[in-house]
């Protein structure tokens, strides 16, 4: 989880991160950059990188953003990565992972999460999405 950017929220962020519990403060990470064309343009945002935890509910990381997000008056941009680069990738599973990548994006707009990137990545096709949304944050 990062939160984005360090300027006048900054100070905001790094307070609301010495707030949280031990175990979410080592998963957000404090970074600078520029405005982005996100909802609302000019603002910051919050972005939140889902790789691993591919669900909306029980998932104390989405819920530090959200909580980083409201705290910080800041939109939440949610990145849904579905990577193809591990040990035991087949086709049945990454089909289950993008079935399951569908599911979380209809749970995410339940909760009122409207800003949701999907990255996709397969063997010749493997945008840098990730790094376009950390450089515009």
């Amino acid at each position: 989880l990062q939160i984005l950017p360090c300027t006048m929220a900054c100070l905001a962020a790094r307070e609301l991160r010495s707030r949280l519990p031990t175990h979410l403060q080592e998963r957000i990470r404090l970074a600078s950059g520029s405005s982005n064309e996100i909802e609302g343009g000019g603002k910051q945002f919050v972005l939140y990188w889902m790789r691993s935890c591919l669900r909306a509910h029980e998932n104390p990381a989405l819920d530090a953003a959200i909580l980083a997000a409201t705290a910080l008056q800041q939109p939440l941009v949610v990145l849904l990565h579905i990577e193809d680069i591990y040990p035991h990738a087949t086709a049945r599973r990454q089909l289950f992972l993008l079935q399951g990548a569908r599911s979380t994006q209809a749970e995410l707009a339940t909760r009122g999460l409207r800003n949701v990137v999907v990255q996709v990545d397969r063997r010749g096709h493997r945008p840098n999405v990730h790094m376009q949304l950390a450089k515009q944050a």
